[in-house]
């Protein structure tokens, strides 16, 4: 039982090992795992209503607007911030599950100890893995539209001229903060939020102080603020099922330990004597029974010739 494990290693410690009778199981029997997202993802900036009402009052035609004010990337922003959050949600879920359904392998149980160490670096691991891959996805696409100077309607980096005497050419846009321009030439800052080249450039650069008062780098990490993780060392006991359990320890001998050994051999030194002791006896007793035989052989032959040597003077003394 894990009880009595536990019990155990606190006796033996390390010296305790124990063999898993299931050496693959899922991480999700002992693992949860729970990401916590950036409040703008959950919040109302990041629906299409909001979004649609604060565009209402915009003309179809962004050209109508200069090129430094805020209302040309307004509505890109929005949906671009609302796209973002959508795949963070969904890459995050989706590298969770996918770390959650692979196997941990393990053909000995683990203690709590180096159990703990081990999902630890695993999670960060994976943690990891889906920002990585949202980066060089992001790079390949800003690869491709600085690589083909790729011109979009909202004409914020680039501008076509074409006159008659001028050799037709693009001219490149250079922006610093937004703002909102009036026709009167009043100005209203922005804060934080910056105009460029392409929506998805100048919200990289942006915080979203103008929404929270804080700043948080989203692409990077993924819209990912937080992550709740708890392991639990009980079920990877439970499924790994542990049957067989040893332990080696060093200890001098003494008396006592000796004693204790001899006495507890009296079973095995019983069956031995049972075995040899009938042998042995019969082995004596043969041994006895021909030195009997030797030793009746020898006294009939001494009486005989006492006998032959008494009556030969007899004998003798009648003839003279």
């Amino acid at each position: 039982s894990f009880y009595l494990y536990n019990k155990l290693k606190k006796e033996y410690q390390d010296k305790l090992k124990c063999s898993c009778s299931v050496i693959a199981s899922k991480y999700k029997q002992f693992v949860q795992i729970e990401a916590i997202f950036h409040q703008i993802c959950t919040s109302s900036f990041t629906s299409d209503q909001w979004r649609i009402n604060i565009t209402t009052g915009l003309v179809p035609d962004l050209t109508v607007y200069e090129q430094r004010d805020y209302r040309r990337f307004l509505s890109a922003h929005l949906q671009y911030l609302q796209g973002l959050c959508q795949f963070s949600i969904q890459s995050v879920n989706n590298s969770i599950e996918q770390f959650l359904t692979s196997l941990f392998i393990t053909s000995e149980l683990l203690s709590e100890k180096d159990f703990h160490a081990r999902l630890h670096l695993l999670i960060e691991q994976s943690k990891s893995s889906a920002p990585k891959t949202s980066t060089h996805l992001f790079f390949l696409i800003r690869s491709i539209n600085h690589g083909n100077a790729m011109v979009p309607t909202y004409g914020t980096n680039f501008e076509y001229i074409s006159t008659w005497f001028w050799n037709d050419d693009y001219y490149p846009y250079i922006y610093n903060q937004t703002n909102f321009i009036e026709r009167n030439s009043s100005r209203i800052s922005i804060k934080s939020l910056k105009m460029g080249c392409t929506p998805s450039e100048s919200l990289r650069s942006s915080t979203l102080e103008c929404f929270y008062d804080q700043s948080s780098e989203l692409i990077i990490d993924l819209c990912v603020e937080q992550w709740a993780t708890v392991i639990n060392y009980s079920s990877y006991y439970k499924q790994c099922l542990p049957l067989l359990c040893s332990y080696t320890y060093i200890q001098k001998f003494n008396i006592l330990y000796i004693i204790t050994i001899l006495l507890g051999l009296q079973a095995g030194l019983t069956i031995v004597l049972e075995w040899i002791s009938p042998k042995l006896v019969r082995i004596i007793t043969k041994l006895h029974n021909n030195r009997k035989k030797r030793l009746s052989v020898i006294e009939p032959s001494r009486s005989f010739n006492m006998i032959t040597i008494e009556i030969y003077n007899i004998n003798h003394y009648r003839q003279q």
